[in-house]
């Protein structure tokens, strides 16, 4: 699926406008409007703080100029990928900068940052620090050792300016640990049989086994389709990088970025989170001792060897 890198396509007009009830304006609340489209995206207070796309990547590139420790060239922040449903109510904008190249194994990542922002209350103004696989441009954001900043859309909250707090060490950090995970899953062997199941559980798919009649069919339908995908990924991964637990991160994170042609983009950023987050508990779990892999697999386990049977 081709990546949206046209930023032209986030900076629309944004404004306020008055709710009127029986003829009167409600003095308590505005609504938010897409002033081009002439569409409400939501009813909020008059305290609530708007902030503009336009704004929220200009507060981005300072963010990842902070955490890289740029002074000067702003012009090669590049935009990566841009996620925006139809509605244009939210938008997730990845920037990255060519230049800074982390190389593992021979491989190649560059780290991205993701602006997030919403125009309708579902979103938080947030920005992120993940990573991504340039060969596939698989992309993966950490959890607990995350560069993650985040606002509610109040004046209180944001003030005037949006203002960021960064150690000058933290990018250099958060990429120590992000060698650090992918060595740690190089040097976990995982087996072919259990390959798939474990990238179901990196990625804590939901498939709705639980359920009966008609429902359970479906759930059978997407836990079938699961299967069928992510054997190719995890032998396309094996063939790659060995039969090991970095495999079936690279799969895992491949499924997230990359959904199938018709299939909703609406969930890359929580899988993309969520082997981000599988990828330090695997870890620090294997590291501990005593790891037992069908016991971390869990219930999984169950879910494929019944599509086997």
């Amino acid at each position: 699926m081709a990546r949206n890198t046209n930023i032209e396509t986030v900076l629309f007009p944004v404004g306020f406008s008055d709710v009127v009830v029986d003829g009167r304006p409600v003095a308590e609340h505005r609504a938010i409007v897409d002033r081009e489209r002439g569409r409400v995206f939501g009813v909020v207070s008059r305290d609530y703080r708007l902030i503009t796309n336009e704004e929220a990547l200009s507060a981005g590139r300072r963010c990842f100029r902070r955490l890289l420790g740029i002074e000067k060239e702003l012009d090669k922040l590049e935009v990566f990928n841009i996620l925006m449903p139809e509605s244009r109510a939210h938008c997730r904008v990845d920037l990255i900068r060519e230049g800074d190249k982390i190389v593992f194994g021979g491989e190649e990542y560059l780290a991205f940052l993701r602006v997030t922002n919403s125009y309708n209350k579902t979103r938080v103004l947030r920005f992120d620090l993940g990573f991504c696989r340039l060969i596939c441009e698989n992309g993966v954001i950490f959890g607990k050792e995350a560069v993650s900043f985040t606002f509610c859309h109040t004046n209180e909250e944001i003030g005037k300016e949006i203002e960021f707090r960064v150690r000058g060490d933290k990018f250099t950090k958060l990429r120590e640990v992000f060698i650090s995970t992918c060595n740690g899953l190089t040097a976990y062997p995982v087996k072919r049989e259990k390959a798939v199941a474990l990238m179901a559980r990196a990625l804590e798919i939901k498939f709705g086994l639980s359920r009966k009649g008609k429902v359970l069919e479906k759930a059978h339908e997407k836990r079938d389709e699961f299967r069928d995908r992510g054997e190719k990924l995890i032998w396309k991964y094996f063939r790659e990088l060995g039969e090991n637990a970095y495999a079936v991160f690279n799969a895992s994170t491949d499924y997230a970025s990359n959904p199938e042609e018709g299939k909703s983009r609406h969930l890359i950023d929580t899988y993309q989170r969520r082997v981000g987050k599988w990828a330090t508990i695997f870890t620090d779990q294997a590291k501990a001792g005593n790891f037992d892999l069908d016991r971390h697999i869990g219930k999984y386990s169950g879910y494929f060897a019944e599509s086997a049977a």
